[in-house]
C-alpha cells in the first residue's frame, strides 16, 4: 500500500487533539477572554456580594456564599490558565514552522477553509496543500508532546 503509515492509538489520540485545539483555536482565545470578563465581574461584585451571616445545614456544613464564590474564581482561574498555556503552546508550534506550512495551517484549521478556497492564493495543488498540512501537522506533534 505504499507511503500508508500504521499508527498506534496513543498517536492516533495525540493526532486527533492537536487537530481539535487547532480547529477550536478561536473558540479557545474568546472562552479566555470572556472568562477573564467574567472573572472581572466576579471581582466587582464580589465585595458587594459579601453576606455577613452563615447557614448550616443539617449536617452542621457550613457553606456561605464567599466560600462559593472563591471556589468558583479558583475553578475560572485555573481554566484560563490551562486554555492560555495550550494556546501559547500552539502559538510557539507555529512560529517555528516555515511561512507555506503555517499559512496552511492557519487557512484549513483556524480559519476553517477548504483547500480550494486558499491554494490558489499560496499557489499550491491540493494534493501538495494537503501533503505540506500532514508534515506541518506532525511538526506541531513533536513540539507539543516530543517525539
Amino acid at each position: 500500500m505504499g507511503n500508508s503509515k500504521v499508527i498506534d492509538k496513543r498517536e492516533f489520540d495525540k493526532i486527533n487533539e492537536v487537530e481539535s485545539f487547532l480547529y477550536n483555536y478561536k473558540s479557545i482565545k474568546l472562552a479566555i477572554e470572556n472568562l477573564k470578563m467574567e472573572l472581572s465581574i466576579m471581582d466587582e461584585t464580589a465585595v458587594s456580594a459579601i453576606q455577613y451571616k452563615e447557614a448550616s445545614g443539617k449536617t452542621n456544613k457550613f457553606n456561605s456564599n464567599v466560600e462559593n464564590q472563591l471556589m468558583k474564581k479558583e475553578l475560572l482561574e485555573s481554566r484560563i490558565r490551562h486554555m492560555e498555556a495550550k494556546i501559547n503552546q500552539i502559538d510557539k508550534s507555529l512560529e517555528i514552522l516555515p511561512d507555506t506550512e503555517r499559512e496552511v495551517i492557519k487557512n484549513f484549521y483556524i480559519e476553517g477553509k477548504c483547500y480550494f478556497q486558499f491554494c490558489n492564493e499560496l499557489r499550491l495543488s491540493e494534493r501538495t496543500s494537503q501533503r505540506i498540512k500532514n508534515r506541518a501537522l506532525n511538526k506541531i506533534i513533536i513540539s507539543l508532546y516530543g517525539i
